[in-house]
């Protein structure tokens, strides 16, 4: 995931859902927002669950999903 993060230049990501998610955001260089917070509208989502849209990078535990 940091790999991506950094080939695409991510600033943020959200976290979906705050808590899990937080961590690994923050092991990738990325700054966390959460995921319904209206500043993060458009954002790639970090999550433990199924993406809602297009995965972008699937790490096992983790995704990234492009912003619903």
């Amino acid at each position: 995931m940091t790999d991506w993060v950094d080939e695409n230049e991510v600033e943020w990501l959200a976290a979906d859902p705050w808590g899990a998610a937080v961590a690994p955001i923050v092991l990738t260089g990325a700054h966390v927002g959460l995921f319904d917070a209206p500043a993060m509208a458009g954002v790639p989502r970090l999550t433990g669950l199924p993406c809602p849209a297009e995965t972008l990078v699937d790490a096992g535990l983790y995704r990234i999903c492009a912003a619903p």
